[in-house]
């Protein structure tokens, strides 16, 4: 009954809070939750909003929705695609050049597919939903850190969109060998067997990774003397009407006519979760408040089997050793010197075993020269004994035949 409650009953707080003279940046914002959230800022005197959109022609068109006849806030569309890393970082690096300030990042973008489609080397709703991601929050948390050091008026925030699925999958790759787990996901069933599965657990990986970045990132109001005054959060809306899971079954759709919230209700969880601030650092929220996640996600996070290894999933440090193209990919844990220590030790590591690998090839080769000349050398011991074999033999057969000069002559002969 809590289900329904919650859904068709309660009402989620209204916003109203004043975003004058503020950037935010929405992703997956020509529909659904990240249209109608754009238009809560709008209405809230946002200086500047950034849709930003896979297809910006109809970016063009929720812009014309969002923004009215009204030329002020400047709204933009920019275009991302989820899909691509190229495109996240072109977009990360279009924000750097182009803002002076970001006080909100809204990532909003997400994928529920029925069928298997693979994007960057992995299922694409683990692309979109949980590594492209995580990569468009690493390359735009210096731009939040710079805006917190600039402008002392704000606290910016960066908050992610995901489920209350995270809670509806036990994670059966959680045993996956240390960075391998994304690989055992792709070489799991596909979404066509069971969609549902995959996509919660790109939300329960979410939810994992914003705990796991929270420790990296303390807010300010942390007691350690290293703090970072940007607030990391995520944001359960419950489920909404949305396009989302269009491509669902009827099942599926029966269920959202009978217990979706609109749209615009789920929205205002995101503008609420976006304006909690430091409280809300790491946290999850759900019906505008902050709670607990699921049982499964706390185990995880603890000392249990697999909870360091899905933690450190999405810290990974990738280095490339330029003389030798050696690729080295360590899990970082506190700080960035930290991981630089860790692939430094690993890179070293790899160049020994490469040298070793050099040295062992080139016996391998001596020894494989060594066994064909002994195979040859047996060849020729083999064919010369053949032919003394031969030689006795056809000797044997002449010994027995006339005038053979070995042959005694007879005593008449001899006689005669």
């Amino acid at each position: 009954m809590s289900l329904f409650y919650n859904q068709l009953i309660k009402s989620m707080k209204y916003p109203t809070d004043s975003y004058a003279g503020k950037t935010i940046i929405i992703t997956g914002s020509n529909t659904g939750l990240g249209k109608e959230a754009a238009r809560h800022y709008v209405r809230l005197g946002v200086s500047r909003l950034i849709l930003a959109v896979r297809n910006p022609e109809k970016g063009e068109s929720a812009k014309a929705e969002v923004q009215g006849p009204d030329p002020k806030p400047a709204v933009q569309v920019w275009r991302l695609d989820m899909a691509s890393y190229a495109s996240v970082r072109d977009f990360a690096a279009r924000v750097e050049a182009e803002l002076d300030r970001v006080d909100v990042v809204l990532l909003n973008a997400g994928l529920a597919r029925t069928w298997l489609v693979m994007a960057e080397g992995n299922e694409e709703m683990v692309t979109v939903n949980f590594v492209s991601t995580f990569l468009l929050a690493a390359l735009l948390m210096p731009k939040l850190k710079e805006t917190a050091r600039r402008y002392d008026s704000t606290s910016p925030t960066l908050t992610i969109v995901t489920s209350a699925t995270h809670g509806h999958t036990q994670l059966p790759q959680k045993s996956a060998p240390k960075g391998h787990l994304l690989q055992t996901i792709n070489e799991g069933p596909s979404p066509t067997s069971n969609w549902a599965e995959h996509y919660a657990i790109t939300k329960l990986l979410q939810v994992l990774t914003v705990r796991a970045l929270s420790t990296l990132h303390k807010p300010p109001s942390s007691s350690t003397t290293t703090t970072t005054p940007v607030t990391i959060n995520c944001v359960n809306p419950g489920l909404c009407h949305s396009e989302l899971a269009r491509d669902m079954g009827w099942r599926f759709w029966l269920f959202k006519a009978l217990v979706a919230r609109s749209t615009e209700q789920g929205s205002r969880t995101l503008v609420h979760a976006a304006a909690q601030g430091p409280d809300s650092h790491g946290c999850y929220l759900s019906e505008c408040a902050v709670v607990e996640p699921s049982a499964f996600e706390s185990y995880l996070k603890g000392s249990g089997p697999g909870g360091q290894k899905i933690n450190k999933t999405s810290s990974a440090v990738q280095l490339i050793h330029i003389p030798t193209g050696i690729v080295v990919k360590s899990q970082a844990t506190r700080s960035r010197s930290q991981n630089r220590n860790v692939a430094r030790r690993l890179l070293a590591e790899k160049i020994d075993a490469l040298r070793n690998g050099n040295q062992s090839r080139a016996a391998l080769v001596g020894l494989r020269e060594k066994k064909r000349a002994d195979s040859a050398a047996k060849k020729s011991r083999r064919k010369y004994r053949k032919l003394d074999h031969d030689r006795a033999q056809s000797a044997s057969r002449s010994s027995d035949g006339p005038g053979h000069p070995d042959t005694p002559k007879s005593t008449t002969s001899r006689h005669s």
